[in-house]
């Protein structure tokens, strides 16, 4: 199976990027934003990375639960990542980055080998240095009302579900910008629930707000699982 996409072949899809840039173009300061990523021409998928200097962090939306977390740097164009997959196998990438494209291959080690060709093209761009947010959160209103919220990043703009059980709506919507997560939710009830938090890794801290008819406040904190 290509790792992160299905359960067919046991094969990995990983990336080793190699070197790939016409010098014709000013090789790009950042990498940060939203990358629509191809693997072997064919396997298609989204890779959301955050730069902060030449460290470089994200999240590669897979299908069989398999770990999608990615680190490396980036310096002279040269884009080095791997990902620890959580099934034995390490995907290792390396590509050449021009403008708001790439190409190059990766490469699996471990327990499920694999090799072929990785290219992107970035769809959305990220400020420089914000938190990556993607995924499923517990959250604690209060420090006692747990539940979950589902969060979706498109460069630094941020949608997602929060799972309710009074009926009201679960919509959120908002931004990051650097570290500070900025939601709001129609609840449907004649209120707008507010939320701001700093985030720290897979941690945030922060505070809701209640405007309107059910006027409330109080510690809002979170733990990505």
């Amino acid at each position: 199976m290509v790792l992160g996409f299905g359960r067919g072949a046991l094969r990995l899809t990983g990336v080793m990027f190699t070197a790939w840039c016409c010098s014709a173009i000013a090789l790009p300061q950042d990498v940060s934003g939203t990358w629509e990523v191809i693997f072997k021409g064919s396997v298609r998928t989204k890779l959301v990375l955050h730069q902060q200097g030449s460290a470089v962090t994200g999240v590669l939306t897979t299908t069989d639960n398999s770990r999608g977390e990615v680190k490396g740097t980036f310096a002279g164009g040269r884009l080095r990542l791997e990902r620890d997959t959580g099934l034995k196998t390490v995907q290792r990438y390396e590509v050449d980055v021009a403008g708001d494209e790439f190409r190059g291959h990766f490469r699996n080690v471990g327990a499920y080998p694999d090799d072929g060709t990785f290219t992107g093209r970035r769809v959305a761009s990220g400020s420089p240095g914000s938190a990556l947010v993607d995924g499923v959160w517990v959250v604690y209103f209060k420090e006692r009302d747990r539940t979950t919220l589902t969060l979706k990043q498109n460069g630094d703009t941020v949608t997602g579900t929060l799972v309710t059980t009074d009926r009201s709506r679960g919509e959120v919507r908002g931004t990051v910008k650097r570290n500070v997560l900025t939601l709001m939710r129609d609840t449907g009830l004649a209120t707008i629930q507010h939320y701001q938090v700093t985030i720290e890794g897979d941690r945030f801290t922060g505070r809701f707000r209640n405007e309107g008819r059910w006027p409330d406040e109080g510690s809002f904190t979170g733990r990505r699982e």
